[in-house]
């Protein structure tokens, strides 16, 4: 498990800025991937990838606000402890600006809340979304 205090000290030793790419099975760390992402901790990733586990709303929360994510391309929440608010903050995020394909499969999201995420994502005519 990594707490706060782990992912503010790993954003802040700069070993992360080359990773492109990071899949997360199983984990449960939402904090402390928070803590990543409001330190800077990847500036070069293209591809993020949350399987299983309990990493969920404060992680997507952390993605959409940071800004420091200006190549991630592609992100995959599947069968995660992601909800609709979550997923909307990732899509009414401004700062992703390469966000091009993002796929919310095996979530529990209701129907009315999977129409809600399409509408959400409407300004972005060229984001690919997988629900």
């Amino acid at each position: 498990h990594v707490g706060p205090a782990g992912g503010a000290a790993l954003a802040a030793a700069g070993c992360l800025a080359n990773v492109t790419a990071l899949r997360l099975y199983g984990h449960a760390l939402d904090d402390g991937f928070a803590a990543l992402c409001d330190g800077g901790g990847f500036p070069a990733l293209v591809e993020f990838r949350a399987e299983g586990g309990a990493i969920g709303d404060a992680a997507a929360e952390a993605l959409g606000r940071a800004m420091h994510f200006p190549r991630l391309a592609e992100m995959a929440w599947e069968s995660s402890a992601l909800t609709p608010v979550g997923a909307a903050a990732i899509l009414a995020s401004d700062h992703l600006p390469a966000l091009h394909e993002v796929t919310f499969r095996g979530n529990p999201f209701t129907p009315e809340a999977c129409l809600r995420l399409a509408a959400e994502a409407a300004d972005r005519p060229a984001l690919k979304l997988v629900l």
